[in-house]
């Protein structure tokens, strides 16, 4: 059930629900909250912690799979939508920097 501020029918895409590691989705809320503040990871990880344990591996191997989702999108638009094949590299290159960043302090945290 997806709670609504009114009654009415909600379309849910399923596309791509499955089962799967969660890192690829932990990676993902991580950069996505990470990139507008550091101290966000602090509260994404307190309030995922209290529902899982955060595995040594799945800290580890974080920045692989963050930086996986901005190069798919840099690639997307660099082919798709015509963006300049340096304008798609420099996106990355950005991302790089943010997941580094993320990834410092996340493990910084985690110890």
């Amino acid at each position: 059930m997806v709670a609504t501020s009114v009654p009415e029918m909600v379309l849910v895409d399923w596309t791509g629900a499955g089962i799967g590691p969660r890192l690829w989705s932990f990676a993902f809320l991580l950069l996505a909250e990470g990139s507008k503040h550091l101290g966000r990871i602090d509260l994404v990880l307190d309030g995922y912690r209290r529902h899982v344990e955060l595995l040594d591996r799945e800290i580890e191997r974080f920045a692989g799979v963050a930086i996986a989702r901005p190069i798919v999108f840099a690639v997307w638009q660099h082919c798709v939508r015509g963006l300049p094949l340096a304008n798609a590299l420099g996106q990355i290159e950005a991302a790089r920097t943010t997941v580094r960043a993320i990834d410092d302090h996340l493990r910084r945290v985690t110890r």
